[in-house]
């Protein structure tokens, strides 16, 4: 399932970075490895290079090839458009840890490099993109002895942009976490000090109370949180797991007024998603997604309705090894909007 998500994201990059923000094609890149287990098989069989062709509802066709270090780790991906174009070159690099250390993307106008460092403990204390040499943001994180993340901020060349801080207790336990806007101005605050009786405990202004509360029902932990503003509105979150072994069955959100607004259902196996549905403010049904995996949990299947019509129907195929060789979007008319054929062109 994961790797089969990895793929995708790789397919959204190349149909639509252009689209996205300045650095959404640069990120993808790194989610697709980082963000998926793909490393992992690829590093079993020895891939070495893979060729990915990505074609449009036009006909076009963009190219796509992709080397693989022996650890089975993304080492370099190269983009040809469908005139035969190079139009960008991705590297990264990884420390003795296998933690990403660099990564680099050049187009024929600008050239994007990331760097990351860590601490001894090999949790990220830093990350930088510089744009043509000079850094265009920044962010930093800070943990305390216990190696709990206490401060993450960011910053562009003109300064700060947010903070958000972490406070603990004597025991470790997260009792406030606070939202600074550009300005270093607090703008929003959670406050988790509940008491184990569940009673509320006043919250200032800008704050939010979060409690969690535990229920057993028919063989199910309910798990209820509860985020109450400072007027006394209460927004939760309900999750239905197996009590066995605490699997994730189902989850629900609910708005102050006590309306759904998504709901979630889960498979007993890795938690894998069955279905995702959105409501409206009325609480009526309004968007759809659901999901359909083979008899080795890769998901095969995702079709997407609106307002009970089919919208989107997006389909996967393996090879033998698990590894995604074809899939398309199609339309409600069943009409291919995109697709992708990826082939393992050598191994090491």
């Amino acid at each position: 399932m994961k790797r089969c998500i990895s793929l995708l994201l790789l397919f959204l990059f190349a149909i639509a970075s252009h689209a996205k923000k300045r650095y959404s094609g640069y990120f993808m890149d790194w989610e697709f490895q980082e963000n998926s287990k793909v490393h992992e098989i690829y590093k079993e069989l020895g891939v070495k290079t893979v060729a990915t062709s990505l074609t449009d509802k036009k006909g076009r066709t963009t190219h796509i090839v992709q080397t693989f270090g022996k650890d089975g780790r993304l080492e370099s991906t190269t983009k040809v458009n469908h005139k035969g174009k190079q139009v960008s070159v991705y590297t990264q690099t990884f420390n003795v840890f296998g933690k990403l250390e660099k990564t680099e993307l050049k187009s024929n106008k600008k050239s994007l490099v990331s760097h990351y460092e860590y601490n001894e403990n090999q949790q990220l204390v830093y990350h930088e993109i510089q744009s043509n040499g000079k850094i265009d943001f920044y962010r930093i994180w800070k943990y305390n002895e216990n190696g709990m993340l206490v401060e993450n901020s960011s910053f562009n060349a003109k300064g700060l942009l947010s903070k958000v801080l972490h406070h603990f207790d004597d025991n470790y336990k997260r009792i406030k976490t606070e939202y600074f806007n550009k300005k270093n101005k607090l703008i929003n605050a959670y406050n988790y000090n509940c008491s184990d009786e569940g009673e509320k405990v006043v919250v200032t202004e800008k704050e939010k109370l979060v409690c969690a509360f535990d229920a057993r029902e028919n063989d199910m932990l309910i798990r209820i949180e509860e985020t109450t503003d400072a007027r006394g509105r209460i927004s939760r979150v309900v999750s239905k797991y197996r009590e066995a072994d605490t699997v994730l069955l189902e989850r629900n959100f609910y708005d102050n007024r006590g309306k759904i607004y998504t709901r979630t259902t889960h498979h007993p196996i890795d938690e894998l998603l069955k279905s995702r549905e959105t409501f409206k403010n009325s609480g009526k049904p309004w968007y759809l997604t659901l999901y359909e995996y083979d008899d080795s949990w890769n998901i095969v299947r995702q079709e997407n309705s609106f307002k009970g019509e089919k919208k989107l129907l997006i389909q996967w195929e393996y090879d033998e090894h698990g590894i995604c060789k074809h899939q398309e979007h199609l339309n409600h008319k069943q009409r291919v909007m995109h697709k992708r054929e990826v082939e393992v062109l050598d191994y090491h």
